[in-house]
């Protein structure tokens, strides 16, 4: 099968692979070059379920991302803050 490249180097995918593939609108590919071809993968995204413990975390950041910025958080929380990867 021969499909054109457009001007924005944009191709479109034939209804037949879309529907084999079961994809729609707003599918992510993982692109690969190899040797001469373009291979396209389809990537499937899986939710993530956080536990009841990540969600405490989460809420907590914000108040302590507004403190680091204020100025009101210590340096000693700064520094821990900076070490957990969170500034």
């Amino acid at each position: 099968m021969i499909i054109v490249m457009s001007c924005k180097n944009q191709i479109t995918i034939p209804k037949k692979f879309v529907e084999a593939l079961h994809l729609s609108a707003g599918a992510l590919f993982d692109i690969r070059l190899e040797g001469n071809k373009i291979v396209l993968i389809p990537v499937e995204t899986v939710e993530k379920k956080f536990t009841k413990k990540e969600y405490v975390q989460m809420e907590k950041l914000p108040k302590k991302i507004q403190e680091v910025f204020k100025g009101e958080a210590s340096p000693e929380e700064i520094d821990s803050f900076k070490k957990e990867g969170r500034a």
